[in-house]
């Protein structure tokens, strides 16, 4: 039983991986996303521009840029319910990156109940169960409202993962329970990692004038060019993403790389790997590896001027 059970685990996590690829991060998904981030990032800049000569919190500001770009990706334009999703989301990424006694000591079972961590958590996933099932809802009566199938290019994540929901693969199905795991999974992998990156790459160019004076002219020779500044001028920013390279080799937004498990048995530099081993690469370590990188612990984003390596 348990085998069978493994077997159809692992087919429905290669079967989503496939729908992610090819449906949610294809390149003319992400392309079509492109006038939701623009919107997000000129309200962004706008309420940064009204507090001119005040103090502001930039983290819990980029926090809620990249939460809310990917919000609007996920659940469209309109949804009632969206902030209070974002909300639910920062509680769970807190309360699982918090201090837990009950880490420190695996065996000990009881430890959870008493410091009140598992109700927490319980309470965080009972909130999120009814939050998503709202929103799956409210994206049905929409469709069944306009009578008509939604444009591939009107879709949405909620959209996209319905629809393979309703189309039935007999033999792994997509199930309601399935798309709440997925969203979850999108928001709290995809929009705390980038607002990471993007506060480390403020954080290293503050403390590197000359690199942060680079960055600065260059963007602006593109808007005093264009007028404007949007993501077709990426190919003319080619500064500002050697910082971004190496904001990711100094600061990577997963440290430790999520577990692999070898299928069968293989020989990585003569050391035989027995298969179902599981192995986890600490990318931090490599990153700063002086074997790999010259002066491993220096901001110097000019490394990659002749380097293929591609974060």
């Amino acid at each position: 039983m348990s085998r069978c059970y493994k077997l159809y685990f692992c087919s429905i996590w290669r079967r989503v991986r496939k729908i992610c690829t090819q449906e949610l991060l294809s390149p003319m998904r992400v392309q079509s996303f492109g006038p939701t981030r623009e919107q997000e990032v000129s309200k962004f800049i706008k309420s940064i521009s009204e507090h001119v000569g005040s103090q502001i919190n930039l983290s819990e500001r980029i926090f809620s840029l990249t939460y809310g770009i990917t919000a609007k990706a996920a659940f469209g334009k309109k949804c009632k319910d969206e902030e209070l999703f974002i909300a639910l989301v920062k509680d769970a990424s807190a309360a699982a990156a918090g201090f837990n006694i009950s880490d420190l000591f695996p065996s000990a079972t009881l430890l959870p109940l008493v410091t009140g961590f598992k109700a927490k958590l319980e309470k965080i996933r009972d909130r999120f169960q009814e939050i998503a099932g709202n929103i799956i809802e409210e994206h049905k009566i929409k469709k069944l409202a306009s009578n008509v199938d939604v444009a591939n290019e009107d879709e949405d994540f909620v959209d996209v993962l319905m629809r393979f929901e309703e189309c039935g693969d007999v033999k792994f199905p997509l199930s309601e329970a399935n798309i709440k795991a997925i969203i979850l999974d999108i928001f709290t992998g995809g929009s705390e990692t980038s607002s990471t990156t993007v506060e480390w790459a403020m954080s290293e160019m503050l403390k590197h004038p000359k690199i942060l004076k680079q960055t600065q002219t260059e963007i602006r020779k593109v808007v005093n060019k264009r007028g404007t500044i949007d993501e077709t001028c990426i190919q003319e920013i080619l500064f500002l993403k050697l910082v971004i390279k190496e904001t990711l080799r100094l600061h990577p937004p997963a440290p430790l790389l999520l577990p692999r498990e070898s299928r069968e048995i293989c020989e990585i530099n003569g050391y035989e790997i027995p298969a179902k081993s599981k192995v986890i690469v600490n990318a931090w370590a490599v990153n700063r590896n002086p074997k790999w990188w010259k002066d491993p612990e220096v901001f110097n984003p000019e490394r990659f001027l002749d380097n293929s390596i591609d974060f």
